[in-house]
């Protein structure tokens, strides 16, 4: 079996960032599709911080029509959520605890139209090919293990929105305590999937919209590659108030965060905390696949032990389909870029790709 994995497309963001809807994007990808005999969407296929779940799926609605039209008639379609679609799962999982079951690494697969009434949505704009759903993850084969990277959170030093709630629920239950077990990752970040994923539902104004996308905006902060008194002044503020918040957050007893706020603090950051999910959820797996960071790779000319944990597990990064000018460097996007994808077959090591070279 031939697969593809695809993460990060962000369907519906309001913010027009979700190229996949558009050319060369949509062709490229569908080409893609046509070619393999199993799809799987590795997370943050909608945008559900920015849109109403019945907006984003609208707007992802010709997409998905397209993909499902260009696959084998005999293709899966397997979702991953991630912490963006959080709620295609969130039903399930409230589910699964009240009949006293706790979630493991490979804990739910099952056809969409059993998972949630969003999935059921998804599955029904996919048809007539087979849609499942997988959650937090699944085996693309008895060596290959893959999942969405939204848990990496909990173990991220560098200072997001959810790993910064992830380090106060941390706090509460102990100094120095992290989750060990996808029901405890769970548990430490769902809440705030939930209030984040919620708001544009509540009150979709342009400030909820703009709220679904701080992380963006201090991004892009401060990463401003503009030599202009306005954003010197802008980057400036920014760090300053990173570090006085690190600087509160180490009174209160929390640590481990770094001030850095680039792309290369994030790749790094990001592939330490994934070594420390495949840890904890005792993930045994030759290959370990993830999305998430929107951070592609391992590319050429990377330093290849970064992506390879002791014991020789070797970490690939499916990267993201939106653009990301926030992550920019003097070389350009690099593996920031968009239209990445990753092929599973049936032996050998993963192979990264772009799909689309634009």
């Amino acid at each position: 079996m031939r697969t593809l994995v695809v993460s990060d497309l962000h369907l519906g963001a309001a913010s027009g960032f979700d190229l996949a809807l558009r050319d060369p994007y949509r062709e490229a990808l569908a080409a893609a599709v046509a070619e393999v005999d199993r799809v799987v969407l590795l997370g943050d296929l909608l945008e559900l911080r920015e849109l109403p779940a019945r907006a984003a799926l609208a707007r992802a609605r010709p997409l998905l029509r397209t993909l499902a039209q260009a696959a084998r008639e005999h293709a899966t379609f397997v979702l991953v959520p991630g912490n963006h679609d959080h709620a295609l799962v969130r039903p399930l999982v409230e589910r699964e605890r009240l009949a006293g079951r706790t979630l493991a690494a490979e804990g739910l697969r099952l056809p969409a139209t059993d998972a949630s009434p969003l999935a059921a949505a998804l599955a029904e704009v996919l048809a007539p090919a087979a849609v499942e759903l997988a959650y937090p993850g699944l085996r693309l084969r008895s060596d290959v293990y893959a999942t969405h990277g939204h848990y990496l959170d909990a173990h991220l030093s560098v200072p997001k929105i959810e790993s910064l709630a992830a380090a106060l629920v941390a706090r509460t239950r102990g100094r120095g305590w992290r989750p060990l077990s996808a029901d405890e990752h769970e548990r430490a970040l769902g809440p705030l999937y939930a209030l984040l994923g919620e708001l544009p539902e509540l009150a979709p104004t342009r400030a909820l919209v703009s709220g679904g996308r701080l992380s963006r905006t201090v991004w892009l902060a401060a990463n401003d590659q503009r030599r202009t008194a306005l954003g010197r002044a802008r980057k400036v503020a920014l760090l300053g108030g990173v570090k006085a918040t690190l600087a509160l957050l180490r009174r209160a007893g929390i640590h481990g965060f770094e001030a850095a706020l680039d792309g290369n603090a994030l790749r790094r950051a990001g592939l330490r905390a994934m070594g420390q999910v495949v840890r904890s959820l005792s993930i045994e797996a030759s290959h370990v696949i993830f999305g998430h960071t929107h951070r592609a790779g391992p590319l050429h000319g990377d330093e290849r032990g970064e992506w390879q944990l002791p014991g020789g597990v070797k970490l690939w990064n499916s990267g993201c389909w939106i653009a990301e000018p926030a992550l920019a460097s003097s070389n350009g996007l690099g593996g920031y870029a968009p239209g990445f994808a990753l092929i599973v077959a049936e032996r050998g090591d993963p192979q990264l790709v772009r799909l689309v070279n634009s």
